[in-house]
């Protein structure tokens, strides 16, 4: 937004959209040993770690090449699936029935006990709810419906979010299709200018974002991602600065149209 002096302004901001699974709800255990168990566990055979991080790498280049951010999420895990048993069999991709790139896909994703929100994260979350002025709380996902809702509920997210929940199958498209973020937003009746959005993966969570301008937030929790400076691009090492981050654009917005209460809190 601009003012009439032609300087920037930044909107008040009703909407935050949180990624679900490893932003908000973070694995127990390094998320490659359990694929590796499952990989194990239903092709039968021993796999080497060195070979399994080899075939992801593989699988991911082959993913983005065939499959081009198709709009089914669940679909582009059962290919890079069959692409991995099939080197790790030693046999062409079609030899892999698509029902067992299914089940290592449902099987990875399935098991809420390896999941959980850490103790930060909830009281963040918490502490948006408390605010003065708190914006909407989106949770966003590739995942789908069944599996995102019943996490939810393990989770005990629902008083967070409430019904405003997107999932990959509900919106017929999956990140990073630049139309992700734009969709959610039109469907709860504002403009990206109104909105941030905390992810984790610059592949999947920065390009929607920067496509129609939401500043974003990216949760770098393992201290790999090395993004070069931009404009409305931040990264967190930590949820402590994830929390500052958003708390100084919310306190921005309430700058630029009118002053908070004294009190962030109710």
């Amino acid at each position: 937004m601009l003012l009439p002096d032609g300087k920037a302004t930044i909107s008040r901001v009703e909407v935050v959209i949180f990624d679900a699974m490893y932003t908000v709800i973070e694995p127990k255990i390094p998320r490659f040993f359990h694929v590796l168990n499952i990989f194990e566990d239903v092709l039968g055979i021993r796999v080497q770690p060195r070979l399994l991080a080899q075939y992801l790498r593989e699988s991911e280049k082959m993913a983005e090449e065939m499959l081009s951010g198709a709009a089914d999420y669940q679909r582009e895990w059962i290919e890079r699936n069959r692409y991995i048993a099939s080197r790790l069999l030693n046999c062409a991709i079609d030899g892999i029935d698509p029902k067992r790139g299914l089940e290592i896909h449902l099987r990875v994703i399935s098991h809420e006990y390896l999941y959980e929100v850490k103790p930060a994260m909830r009281n963040f979350l918490t502490l948006l709810t408390k605010l003065a002025n708190p914006p909407k709380l989106v949770l966003a996902s590739n995942q789908y419906d069944d599996f995102l809702i019943a996490m939810m509920k393990e989770m005990q997210l629902h008083d967070f979010f409430g019904p405003r929940v997107f999932t990959s199958d509900g919106l017929v498209m999956s990140k990073p299709n630049p139309e992700f973020f734009a969709r959610i937003i039109g469907k709860l009746g504002y403009q990206p200018e109104q909105a941030l959005v905390v992810g984790n993966s610059a592949k999947r969570d920065l390009p929607p974002a920067k496509a129609c301008g939401i500043p974003i937030c990216l949760y770098d929790r393992r201290g790999k991602l090395e993004l070069p400076p931009e404009p409305n691009v931040f990264v967190a090492r930590t949820i402590a600065e994830m929390q500052n981050w958003l708390l100084s654009r919310l306190i921005s917005g309430w700058a630029q149209e009118e002053a908070p209460s004294s009190s962030l809190l109710v």
